[in-house]
C-alpha cells in the first residue's frame, strides 16, 4: 500500500517538474554559531561560510523559501540569526524565512528538508580513529539520521582527510561494515573555516592544509521521506 503511494507521489513530482514547477530553498545549515566568548569577533569572517552557502543557495532556487540553522550555544545562533536576516534584508529578499532550531543535534529532531550541510565540523565531532566504539557508533547514527531527512542527504566538509588526519576514510570504513549507507567524496573543494577574530585554519592549524573536500552522506538505497513531504 504504501509503495504504490510513494509510486503516485513520486508521478505527481514528475508532473509537477515537467510544467516547471522550480523548488524552493528548504535547506538545514548544522553548527552555525561559530562562537567564541571574545570582544575581538570579525562577525563578518565569523559568519561568511553561513552567507557563502546562502548565495549558493539562492543560485540554485531561487529567492524564496525556508533555511533552518542550529547550534546548541544559544547565543551564537541568536547572533547568526540576525546576522543571516540582515543581510537578507539588505539584499532585498524578503521571501526567505530564518527559523532557528536550538539544541544538540545528537539529541534534537530536524523538520524534512531538501538539503542538509555540516560544514568543517571539529575532530571530536565525527567517529574518528581515537574514540571509543560506543562513542563512534553514536556520532554515526546522529549523521545518518540527518541524512534522512534530507531529500539530498547530509552534505559534510572537512579538512580531516589528509595524512594522520584521515578521520572521512575511516568514517567510509564504518559504513562499508554495514553497506546500508555510503559517504561520497564529491572531489570538491570546500569553503574554508575562520576562527571568529578572521584567521583561516591553516594560519593556526598548518597541518590541515588550506583545503577542505565535500561529502555527501546517504543512504546506498535512498528513501523517499523528504522529497514526499514537500511536494
Amino acid at each position: 500500500m504504501l509503495s504504490k503511494k510513494i509510486k503516485i507521489l513520486f508521478f505527481l513530482l514528475i508532473i509537477l517538474t515537467s510544467f516547471g514547477v522550480k523548488s524552493q530553498i528548504l535547506h538545514l545549515e548544522l553548527g552555525v554559531a561559530n562562537y567564541s566568548p571574545s570582544d575581538d569577533d570579525d562577525i563578518n569572517a565569523k559568519f561568511k561560510i553561513l552567507i557563502d552557502t546562502v548565495e549558493s543557495l539562492i543560485d540554485d532556487y531561487g529567492a524564496e523559501g525556508t533555511i533552518y540553522i542550529n547550534d546548541y550555544i544559544l547565543d551564537g545562533l541568536n547572533e547568526a540569526a540576525e546576522y543571516l536576516k540582515k543581510y537578507l534584508n539588505d539584499r532585498g529578499e524578503h521571501k526567505i524565512e530564518v527559523i532557528t532550531l536550538f539544541g544538540d543535534y545528537n539529541e534534537i529532531e530536524f523538520p524534512f528538508v531538501r538539503t542538509a550541510h555540516l560544514k568543517n565540523p571539529g575532530f571530536r565531532q565525527l567517529p574518528n580513529m581515537d574514540s571509543d566504539i560506543t562513542s563512534n557508533e553514536l556520532k554515526l547514527n546522529t549523521l545518518k539520521k540527518i541524512s534522512e531527512k534530507s531529500e539530498s542527504g547530509l552534505q559534510l566538509t572537512s579538512y580531516f582527510y589528509t595524512e594522520g588526519w584521515d578521520v572521512m576514510s575511516y568514517i567510509q570504513s564504518l559504513l562499508a561494515d554495514s553497506g546500508d549507507y555510503l559517504l561520497v567524496d564529491l572531489n570538491q573543494e570546500g569553503l574554508q573555516y575562520f576562527f571568529p577574530n578572521g584567521d583561516l585554519v591553516e594560519s593556526r592549524e598548518p597541518s590541515l592544509g588550506s583545503t577542505t573536500r565535500v561529502y555527501e552522506l546517504k543512504r546506498n538505497t535512498p528513501i523517499c521521506n523528504a522529497v514526499i513531504t514537500h511536494l
